[in-house]
């Protein structure tokens, strides 16, 4: 939740702690590691559950293709903005410039989160 600071709570993430929690798995927002890791296994399964819920038949090459198709439809817990394409397949793309400020010797973002391109 740090990182948001000066944009918006991630829904995603907040449903996916949420989710957690009621299951028994409380995420500790003193670990920084915990909400990491936390937000990285809802990706995985939020990912495969929309691109599942998009096939008429599960075969690797449909998965693959549904993947190229999607572009900036998936909403992330764990980055600011996702990008697929045939050519990538990693998906995090948006980026968030900081600023260093000598008098807290701390960054601070100087902005919403951006697409590169």
């Amino acid at each position: 939740p740090k990182f948001d600071a000066g944009w918006h709570p991630n829904k995603q993430r907040e449903h996916c702690f949420k989710i957690q929690a009621e299951a028994g798995y409380p995420v500790r927002s003193s670990n920084v590691n915990d909400e990491g890791l936390a937000a990285q296994a809802c990706d995985i399964v939020f990912f495969t559950q929309m691109l599942v819920n998009q096939l008429n038949t599960v075969t690797a090459d449909a998965f693959v293709q549904a993947v190229n198709g999607l572009g900036r439809a998936f909403t992330s817990a764990f980055v600011y903005g996702t990008e697929f394409a045939p050519d990538q397949h990693d998906g995090a793309a948006a980026v968030r410039q900081a600023e260093y400020f000598k008098s807290c010797k701390c960054l601070k973002y100087s902005g919403p989160p951006r697409y590169p391109d």
